[in-house]
């Protein structure tokens, strides 16, 4: 926040780490809103400018999502679901994870670059809405397709014999 003057934070949800976060940002503007479900959660969503995402461990990107289906472009760490919900410098930007510089760097670019927002939201909305069930089902069973073929060609350790010590490596 020290970084991008006149910034304005809204921390959406609850969890273990709220008190230290609270203590955190303690004198600073930002707002704790607690759990926020139905119409709650789409109004924090519509009124944001951006949508930070900072979790590495993330499988799904399902808040990423609302967020770009709110027209909200997504600033997320370069990592797990992130890179496959982001589409990096369309509708969203990708900073890397645990570089602070990178992620004010990111939330800079989409606050100073006129139209960059707005542009990143339209684009980030009609990905969202290429997005349902039946596609992201699809695609996980396109994923496991690969998995069982690469498991089927790469010798497992209980089928190769002493001989073929390097084998394994290759996969």
């Amino acid at each position: 926040m020290e970084g991008i003057p006149g910034t304005r934070l809204a921390i959406v949800g609850d969890g273990p780490a709220r008190r230290t976060l609270e203590r955190a940002f303690a004198g600073t503007p930002t707002v704790f809103t607690g759990f926020l479900h139905g119409e709650e959660l789409a109004a924090a969503y519509a009124s944001s400018d951006v949508f930070l995402f900072p979790s590495t461990t993330d499988t799904l990107g399902l808040a990423m999502v609302e967020a770009l289906a709110s027209g909200v472009p997504v600033v997320a760490s370069r990592s797990g679901a992130s890179r496959e919900v982001v589409d990096d410098g369309r509708s969203g930007l990708l900073y890397e994870a645990g570089c602070a510089r990178s992620l004010v760097g990111s939330v800079r670019r989409l606050v100073a670059e006129p139209g960059t927002r707005e542009a990143m939201g339209k684009v980030g909305r009609a990905a969202a809405e290429r997005r349902d069930w039946g596609t992201s089902a699809r695609a996980l069973r396109r994923y496991y397709e690969v998995a069982r073929r690469l498991e089927a060609s790469c010798p497992s350790p209980a089928r190769s014999s002493p001989t073929d010590s390097g084998a394994a490596s290759s996969c």
